[in-house]
């Protein structure tokens, strides 16, 4: 299972609390583009590939510090795969990247070979081939001045490529196991270079907002809130449990008390009864919520 990253979980918090910029809009709709594209990527890929080993979001640190989308051990070959989500045509010339108003993006390519470069360093002792692509999982991606010799494989080569990996019917040997064990213990659970996005709390619009839409919630039974805009209902003891689990995104989970969930939720809930809800994920072992 794939993680969301700590910036895209944040923005998903605050974007309905909160104006965004420009700038800010724009960085969201790329975090919430990429993860998707990772996930249709792993459901794509991960149950055929049952005599691999897969590492997800693998984040390492050499001379520099690098994140790998997606890592495949099969038993033949090591394959480095950045995911990406990109729509529309693009350019490639130069050795530059643009999208079609010729405006200059970052290099997938270059970011490839940086990124190769870094995890050789890990693996250069384990006698596997190392095979590097950019994988693009949107059918709608068209690329001017591409070759076929550049390290790319569109959406419309997935199935195909998987095919040719699961073919691969070698065993899986004990150093295979032993090199996965150890990038794992090798990789790096904060990305210094990740900047979060800033916020003032008590400028923060407070209410129940909708995990699928956004839209602002309401109470409309003793134990529901409804989404007028998709339809969507949820409960009050899982309104709780969501606003923990905001609270704690947002580094102020010391101070999530019954008070302070009443007033995030926009004071539409007793006290008594946000209580009683923190009593039972309490209990039922939601503690690393609080």
């Amino acid at each position: 299972m794939r993680n969301k990253p700590k910036n895209l979980h944040l923005m998903e918090i605050l974007h309905p609390r909160m104006p965004f910029n420009s700038q800010q809009e724009k960085i969201f709709t790329d975090a919430k583009k990429g993860f998707d594209g990772e996930c249709a990527a792993d459901n794509q890929m991960d149950a055929f590939l049952d005599n691999c080993i897969i590492i997800n979001d693998l984040c390492l640190q050499a001379n520099r510090f690098c994140q790998i989308d997606k890592l495949i051990i099969a038993p033949s070959t090591i394959y480095l795969l950045e995911i990406k989500n990109y729509g529309g045509t693009f350019i490639y010339d130069n050795k530059q990247f643009f999208n079609r108003k010729m405006e200059e993006r970052d290099n997938p390519f270059l970011q490839l070979e940086r990124t190769e470069q870094q995890l050789r360093m890990f693996t250069k002792t384990f006698d596997l081939p190392l095979y590097s692509r950019i994988l693009t999982m949107n059918a709608a991606f068209q690329l001017h001045g591409s070759t076929v010799e550049m390290p790319l494989i569109p959406y419309g080569q997935l199935e195909s490529f998987v095919r040719f990996v699961a073919n691969d019917r070698r065993s899986l040997t004990s150093s295979h196991y032993e090199l996965a064990r150890y990038l794992r213990e090798s990789h790096q659970t904060q990305n210094r270079y990740e900047q979060l996005m800033p916020f003032d709390f008590p400028e923060l619009k407070q209410g129940v907002f909708c995990s699928k839409c956004e839209a602002e919630m309401s109470l409309v039974s003793r134990r529901s809130f409804l989404c007028e805009a998709c339809g969507s209902l949820i409960t009050k003891r899982q309104v709780v449990q969501k606003s923990l689990e905001e609270l704690r995104i947002l580094g102020i989970s010391q101070r999530a008390g019954g008070r302070l969930i009443r007033e995030w939720t926009g004071n539409q809930m007793n006290l008594r009864g946000i209580e009683r809800s923190l009593q039972f994920l309490n209990k039922n072992d939601h503690s690393n919520l609080l």
